[in-house]
C-alpha cells in the first residue's frame, strides 16, 4: 500500500478512511451499506480485505465475502480488451474473472430485488 500511495495518491492522506477504511473509527463505519468483499490468493491486500470484512461483521454490517485462492491481483480486469497479450491473462484467470463477474451480478440482483420487494409490501 505504501508504493500505491506514493505513486497514485500524491498530496493525499493515505490514512483517510475512504482510502484506508480499516483506519476509520467505528462510528464512521456504523450504518454503512452491506458489503461484498472479494479477495484473491496472490494479492498483497488480501489480509486487509479479510480484516475489513471481519471488522464490518463485528459492527453488525452484513458482509458477503468470497475468495479466489488461485487468482492474481487484479484478476477481474483481465477480461477487459486492454489486457490482450498480458501474460497474466491466462484461460484460468479469465475463467475466474468471468465467474466472479457473474457472482457479483447475482449477489447484487438478489440484494436489489429483495430490498425492492420489501419496500413494495
Amino acid at each position: 500500500m505504501d508504493l500505491f500511495g506514493k505513486a497514485f495518491l500524491v498530496n493525499t492522506d493515505i490514512e483517510h478512511r475512504w482510502i484506508s477504511p480499516l483506519l476509520a473509527k467505528d462510528e464512521e463505519l456504523s450504518g454503512i451499506a452491506p458489503a461484498i468483499i472479494i479477495t484473491c490468493g496472490k494479492d498483497p491486500l488480501k489480509p486487509q480485505g479479510i480484516a475489513y470484512a471481519n471488522r464490518l461483521r463485528n459492527l453488525g454490517i452484513k458482509v458477503i465475502y468470497k475468495d479466489y485462492p488461485k487468482a492474481e491481483h487484479g484478476f477481474l480486469e483481465f477480461s477487459q480488451p486492454e489486457y490482450d497479450g498480458d501474460e497474466r491473462r491466462s484461460p484460468k484467470q479469465l475463467e475466474m474473472s468471468k465467474d466472479c463477474e457473474q457472482y457479483l451480478i447475482e449477489e447484487l440482483r438478489t440484494f436489489l430485488f429483495k430490498n425492492d420487494s420489501e419496500n413494495n409490501t
